[in-house]
């Protein structure tokens, strides 16, 4: 199931809140397995992986009752988070490759025409593709709003890493186009209805928005690191608006 990779994850982030000694030992031990559970799902050499293009991550090698054989880019985003953070915080420096594959998947991922629209016509909203990289044409809870926030955020973090270690012309060339596609898909689409993360209902989704904020905000910052001050104000603006829909809501639901 799906929810498999999911469990792994979460295992593996429970390391950042163990409070007590049998906490601490739990995580000790199981770590290593949960990280080895979300490494088997990504391709092409994870043991559940099997036909998956390189850097992809597979949401589940079921293939019936449900299929779940198919990459979506909001897990795909928040697994390489929790990597990226893993590499470069030098917990794990042999990642770098794997996340080189992420980027460049997902870099063919944005290009890739769906029935949620092109690259400049809110294809990367859509929420799944195949593992092949190619497109996903049955009905689904499209579009997903949140996929390329958490793409923006995860690759950014990388980014900036590179960044700090002297490379600054594979940011420029390769990485920065990718961010900058998902950041104005965010700038320009935030106010959008989407469907949330249970794929279920359009419309505003808290967690959507919140994570778009983030990107902006982040995007905002890194962008003028780059020196590309042409987007920065665009950003940052949208960045306001997006609080301010955040405060508004929050309002409303306390209400």
């Amino acid at each position: 199931m799906r929810f498999t990779l999911l469990a792994s994850l979460i295992g593996l982030a429970l390391g950042a809140f163990a409070q007590s000694s049998a906490v601490d030992a739990y995580v000790a031990s199981e770590s290593p397995v949960a990280k080895q559970g979300v490494l088997n799902n990504i391709g092409p050499n994870g043991s559940k992986s099997h036909g998956a293009k390189a850097g992809i991550v597979v949401a589940s090698p079921n293939t019936e009752n449900p299929n779940y054989l198919y990459t979506w880019t909001r897990d795909s985003s928040l697994v390489f988070k929790l990597l990226i953070d893993q590499f470069t915080s030098g917990e794990d420096t042999s990642l770098r490759t794997l996340i080189d594959q992420f980027t460049s998947a997902e870099a063919i991922l944005q290009q890739v025409p769906n029935p949620s629209g092109t690259v400049s016509t809110g294809g990367l909203g859509e929420p799944k593709f195949n593992i092949d990289e190619t497109a996903f044409t049955d009905p689904w809870g499209r579009p997903q709003r949140d996929g390329p926030a958490l793409r923006a955020t995860a690759i950014i973090r990388y980014a900036d890493w590179l960044l700090d270690n002297g490379n600054t012309t594979y940011v420029e060339n390769t990485l920065w186009p990718v961010i900058r596609l998902d950041l104005d898909y965010v700038a320009a689409d935030w106010n959008q209805s989407t469907f949330d993360l249970w794929e279920e209902i359009n419309s505003s989704s808290f967690f959507t928005t919140a994570v778009q904020h983030r990107a902006l905000r982040e995007g905002a910052a890194f962008a003028s690191r780059l020196g590309q001050s042409g987007v920065v104000d665009g950003y940052t603006s949208q960045a306001d608006n997006l609080l301010c829909f955040l405060q508004v809501g929050s309002r409303f639901i306390a209400t």
